[in-house]
């Protein structure tokens, strides 16, 4: 009996030990050996970069491959690489993983990767997979992975599934099948074409064999009236080059601490209804079937999961470099519609001061091209914060969007202050500004740095340097001055389109801006409504050629009046006119101003030092015989003293004391 009650024990010992095995045990349990279910080794590939304002940014997302334990994600070049429009040289990028451990829930974002290297004739690259603590599931070299078939063996014909993350298949992992409608070589890479639906999005995922092999990476698609075709690069293109590198160092991105942080950040709000932003400090609250969508740092979605009909809200933030306002913000909303050319098409905003919890602002009714969107604009310290918002189809969330926009609360105001210089190694060049213009340095190759005035905020100075394409390197100043005098005139013509009317004020194609900048191209533009001829914005360009791109530096400003314009030009010429090719060390006005101040400094001592000396020397009616009496009054005021005359006082008593004693023994004598 004894016995059978210890087997029984064992027998529950057992089961409790196996079961609990079962219940701790992760999502995406790894072995040696590949994976049986091929979605646990697809991956999503969020690619981040710092935008001008160097705020973390998603720049784009796309699929990948685990293809060992360690975590080694096979994956196109054009998924992990932005390049830049400016010189083609690449981004500094950092990339966010998301494992799948449920193909019909969210994937974890608890991972970033690190690039081991890429080849863009390829179209492909290599990512190492790196947990994020505390929030990883999964630790390094335990990834659930797929066998790479490097044969190009599979037949046309024959069956082939396909995983990624395509924008239309939402947030979750597609899994699309077909057949192998045939193959190709082009571009020096073979290739496998696929009738099984590929959209963008599955760049990078994987095409998979009945045998559980990974047969083509997933690159291209191809759209007509006849339907959809896939194309997948043969893993036998890709063979070699992967044995190459994959034993190379993984590259660390120099944010991506801030990566890591920001994905925590997004894995906390997924815990709560209220969103708390740090700069700007300010808080909202959502209902609790309501997501939070934060993809990058300076935006943030609140919308209805699943429900295409819905409304949404969108409240994004703006860095100004003094204390914002709405007023800036319109400026800077401008500014973007001229820059895409809807400047014409802005019609007059109607603004309401409006004050939620605390925060003043304005809600803005702004139409565009005939479309019409009410915003509400508030200012935190440096920021705007914007809010934009839709109520869905017949206004079905208005209630809850109104309840949204009504819960924003800020959370206190920090003031940043900004620097007056701007200083640039590649190409060297510096500006000298001051106190009413301070400037934010952009991290941009091209916008290299913004200038704002808070008592002038519907003007602004950018420093820019703009391309030279091949057509335009051998021109003269006067042919590059008549070519901006032709695109003001072509766009004239095509202007009933835009609404926009060109007119050049002034230009001259030797214009000395200092005595360092002497052959300048300086062209004044005007922008004027075609259907009022009203004057919306002036602009002032100072362009300076260097090798293969200029320099611009330009006044802008939003106005209706020149004269305002021409004004307020003049104010800043100090600052247009302080550009130089050298660094900040060596710029003429940055050395005029430290001599200045140096001597202003050597005055402010000067004057110190002779208030210090007049303070402590005789004055000047100190003659001899003034001493003599200086000396007198203080004999004076020493015998009028109380001290004085109480020890003036004992010595009195001491003697007619000594007197008495002495003519009392005489007579006893």
């Amino acid at each position: 009996m004894e016995i059978k009650t210890n087997i029984y024990r064992a027998a529950l010992v057992l089961f409790f030990l196996v079961g609990a095995n079962f219940l701790v045990a992760p999502a995406l349990a790894a072995s040696d050996a590949p994976t049986t279910k091929p979605y646990q080794a697809i991956v999503k590939i969020n690619t981040y970069v710092l935008d001008k304002y160097s705020n973390l940014s998603l720049a784009g997302s796309g699929s990948g491959i685990i293809i060992d334990p360690s975590g080694l994600v096979l994956t196109n070049y054009h998924v992990t690489t932005i390049e830049e429009e400016f010189d083609g040289s690449l981004r500094e990028t950092s990339f966010q993983i998301c494992l799948t451990a449920d193909p019909n829930r969210d994937p974890d974002c608890s991972y970033i990767g690190r690039m081991v290297s890429r080849d863009k004739d390829l179209d492909v690259a290599v990512l190492k997979l790196i947990p994020i603590e505390p929030l990883a599931a999964i630790k390094e070299a335990q990834f659930p992975y797929l066998e790479l078939d490097r044969s190009n063996s599979i037949a046309t014909g024959s069956k082939i599934n396909v995983f990624g993350y395509p924008s239309i298949g939402q947030e979750t992992i597609t899994n699309t099948e077909g057949i192998v409608s045939g193959k190709i070589n082009k571009y020096k890479k073979d290739w496998i074409k696929t009738d099984a639906v590929v959209s963008f999005g599955n760049s990078g995922g994987a095409g998979i064999s009945k045998d559980g092999l990974v047969v083509g990476l997933t690159s291209q698609a191809h759209y007509d009236l006849a339907g959809n075709l896939g194309y997948l690069i043969s893993i036998s293109s890709l063979s070699k080059w992967i044995d190459e590198h994959l034993k190379w160092s993984a590259q660390v991105a120099g944010f991506e601490d801030k990566l890591k942080q920001f994905s925590i950040k997004q894995k906390e709000i997924k815990k709560s209804d209220t969103f708390k932003n740090e700069r700007p400090p300010y808080s909202v609250v959502k209902p609790s079937n309501w997501d939070f969508k934060y993809s990058s740092e300076d935006a943030l979605e609140i919308e209805k999961k699943d429900d295409d009909e819905g409304g949404a809200v969108a409240i994004t933030t703006t860095f100004f470099p003094m204390r914002a306002s709405t007023d800036l913000y319109a400026t800077m909303y401008k500014r973007m519609l001229s820059q895409a050319g809807y400047l014409g098409l802005l019609g007059d905003a109607k603004n309401t001061p409006v004050n939620i919890n605390g925060l003043a602002g304005v809600k803005s009714v702004i139409s565009v091209a005939g479309e019409t969107q009410a915003i509400y604009v508030f200012a935190i310290g440096n920021y705007t914060v914007t809010v934009s918002y839709n109520y869905g189809r017949l206004d079905k969330d208005k209630v809850v969007i109104d309840g949204i926009i009504n819960s924003l609360r800020p959370a206190g105001s920090v003031l940043f202050e900004s620097p007056v210089t701007y200083e640039s190694s590649s190409p060297v060049m510096s500006l000298v500004s001051n106190e009413k213009w301070p400037v934010i340095d952009l991290n941009s190759k091209d916008e290299r740095a913004e200038l704002y005035n808070e008592v002038l905020p519907n003007a602004f100075i950018a420093l820019e340097l703009v391309k030279i394409d091949a057509k335009e390197k051998d021109l003269t100043n006067e042919d590059k001055l008549k070519l901006l005098e032709d695109q003001a005139t072509a766009i004239n013509n095509a202007g009933s389109a835009l609404g926009i009317r060109y007119a050049i004020a002034d230009s001259s194609a030797h214009f000395k801006l200092n005595d360092e900048i002497d052959n300048v191209i300086m062209i004044v533009t005007k922008k004027n409504k075609i259907e009022n001829d009203k004057l919306l914005l002036m602009m002032a360009d100072h362009y300076y050629k260097q090798d293969d791109y200029y320099i611009d530096i330009s006044f802008n400003m939003f106005t209706d009046s020149q004269s305002d314009f021409d004004e307020a030009l003049e104010q800043v010429k100090p600052i247009l006119v302080s550009l130089s090719l050298k660094p900040l060390s060596e710029n003429p006005t940055a050395l005029a101003l430290a001599t200045k101040r140096a001597e202003e400094e050597k005055e402010v001592a000067a004057l110190a030092q002779a208030e210090q000396v007049a303070t402590s020397a005789p004055s000047q009616a100190e003659t001899p015989a003034a001493v003599q009496m200086s000396k007198e009054a203080s004999q004076n005021s020493l015998f009028k003293s109380p001290i004085f005359l109480i020890i003036a006082g004992v010595w009195i008593l001491a003697i007619i004391l000594v007197v008495i004693l002495l003519i009392f023994n005489i007579r006893r004598r």
